[in-house]
């Protein structure tokens, strides 16, 4: 019996070697190999990168090992997964092993720029795509519609845990238990980031009492939320400037997922992106809107600043809201925010965009964190 039982073991790993390494064939019948193949799995052969790998969150593959700073590449005709922020890999590492980032809650100071991303670099960056977490303030207001969807209305900026700074033009109709602010976030089309965006209700919306949707006057709101955003490298606050504070000729950023072009068929962006663009002086604006179906006769009202025009380079429909914000006189990596995107004569023109001006409300929106008996010190670019 020992010697029969040999004597099939050895049968067993030469038959087994030689589907491994295929240096014999038809050793044995189908139905044989398939009762050898219960004893002696045969190993995957390793897949081809392009065909049969399996799409994972790109955190969880890179050599086997997990790393602090990867680059992705989110072009379409190159990533061969349907996820912008998925990879084709052959070993995932266990899901509780995750990239050393801190995720518990911390606070830096306002307008702390990730000029490089967190956690993550994008190559082939060409169409000023924001890297993941560059603007940490950056807010996505949301519409609830059926089975519980949500759609991007429009964007904001987080000036406190609690709060977010947008245009009253975004929210002034809108129910607040109808809307899902979110921070945090990059990707609208998926949730695989590196770190996790955070969805809260809303608590109460404040307008700006003199806000006048005939003409877009005093184009400003706050938005409190029910529960404080978890602050880390994704999530921070945005600096305010002092009041009356003049950003002519400053080259500052606007951020948010838009409309690409002007109209009703235009697609909204996906990924984040980001334009640089010049303050421009009162005077010179009004002189080119003049030249619009605005007319000779045209007076730009009080409370806006213009922004812009550079062909190709502006923020458009589905972008009001966001913050036109600059970096502080000597510090290139701490921001403020300049402006607040409000509204224009068509997109990616030579004439400027108009932008609610953040310094003429300061005052406004420290008077309602009092009323609410809120922090100011988490917009003080100061404190």
């Amino acid at each position: 019996m020992k010697l029969y039982v040999l004597l099939s073991v050895t049968l067993l790993l030469q038959v087994t070697s030689t589907l491994v390494f295929g240096e014999e064939e038809n050793i044995t019948s189908q139905k044989h190999l398939s009762e050898i193949g219960e004893v002696f799995p045969k190993p995957p052969t390793r897949p081809s990168p392009t065909v049969f790998c399996i799409c994972v969150p790109y955190h969880l593959c890179r050599n086997k090992t997990i790393v602090r700073r990867i680059s992705i590449d989110i072009r379409p005709n190159e990533e061969p997964c349907p996820n912008s922020l998925d990879v084709c890999c052959y070993d995932q590492i266990k899901p509780k092993d995750t990239p050393n980032i801190s995720y518990y809650e911390h606070r830096t100071f306002c307008g702390h720029w990730n000029s490089a991303g967190v956690g993550l670099g994008i190559n082939g960056h060409s169409n000023d795509d924001a890297q993941f977490g560059e603007f940490p303030w950056m807010m996505a207001i949301l519409k609830l519609g059926a089975n519980n969807s949500k759609t991007h209305l429009c964007g904001g900026s987080l000036i406190h845990p609690k709060v977010v700074l947008t245009a009253a033009h975004c929210v002034i109709s809108k129910n607040p238990k109808d809307l899902v602010i979110r921070a945090g976030e990059w990707d609208l089309q998926t949730e695989n980031e590196l770190l996790p965006s955070q969805d809260h209700e809303v608590l109460k919306i404040i307008n700006h009492e003199n806000f006048d949707p005939h003409v877009i006057v005093n184009d400003v709101s706050l938005i409190i939320v029910t529960k404080p955003f978890l602050l880390r490298e994704n999530v921070g606050t945005l600096c305010l400037p002092s009041p009356n504070y003049v950003f002519d000729r400053q080259r500052c950023y606007a951020s948010g997922w838009g409309k690409k072009v002007f109209g009703k068929l235009a697609a909204n962006h996906v990924i984040l992106k980001k334009i640089d663009l010049p303050v421009v002086p009162r005077s010179s604006c009004l002189e080119l809107l003049r030249k619009t179906r605005l007319g000779m006769d045209y007076i730009l009202p009080e409370g806006f600043i213009c922004a812009g025009g550079e062909t190709g380079k502006d923020t458009c429909q589905g972008d009001g809201g966001n913050p036109l914000m600059c970096p502080i006189e000597n510090r290139p990596k701490q921001f403020q925010q300049a402006g607040i995107v409000a509204w224009g004569i068509g997109c990616g023109n030579e004439i400027p965009g108009m932008y609610v001006d953040v310094a003429l409300f300061r005052n406004w929106i420290d008077e309602q964190m009092a009323k609410e008996e809120l922090d100011t010190s988490y917009y003080d670019p100061d404190y």
